[in-house]
């Protein structure tokens, strides 16, 4: 049986395609590269670098979108910076990618409630002076403001039944 022409020519060319596909695969970008830089920004996070950490984590979370741990991380160590709305927005993201991410939704909350004590100390001095300001509210405004920036993310949360006063 003969072999068309055009068959023949596409079997004689076959082994440089390959060969070509393959070179280009080479230069192409470094699939294992994402791995390497979680990896050494885990290694930097676990050893207490926070700011090689989050200069690695920043740029993982630039190349490689898809990992929840990555933007829990990232969000930790940018509310660690105090860049609030930097870490609002990788606890979220790491929560759309891992909904069921209990540690990412409590240090969400924390953020927002950092933020809210931030808003609620800068509005103070603004509203003095119009009725709106009771020596009860500032009180309060002051005490949760420095109990939330106290609030200590490294460690599990207490309750009454741990030992804690009610």
């Amino acid at each position: 049986m003969a072999v068309p022409v055009c068959s023949a020519r596409f079997l004689a060319l076959l082994p440089a395609i390959l060969l070509l596909a393959g070179c280009a695969s080479l230069t192409g970008p470094d699939r294992l590269e994402p791995l390497r830089l979680n990896a050494a920004a885990m290694a930097a996070y676990d050893a207490g670098e926070a700011e090689q950490a989050l200069e690695l984590y920043r740029e993982l979370a630039h190349r490689d979108a898809a990992s929840a741990v990555g933007w829990y991380r990232l969000g930790n160590l940018e509310a660690g910076e105090g860049n609030l709305e930097a870490a609002a927005r990788a606890l979220e993201r790491a929560l759309e990618l891992e909904p069921d991410y209990p540690e990412a939704a409590h240090n969400l909350g924390v953020v927002h409630m950092r933020r809210g004590a931030a808003y609620l100390r800068d509005a103070r001095p603004g509203m003095r002076g119009r009725g709106t300001a009771r020596a009860a509210d500032a009180y309060v405004t002051c005490l949760l403001a420095d109990v939330v920036e106290a609030v200590d993310l490294s460690g599990p949360c207490r309750t009454a039944s741990d030992g804690l006063a009610p």
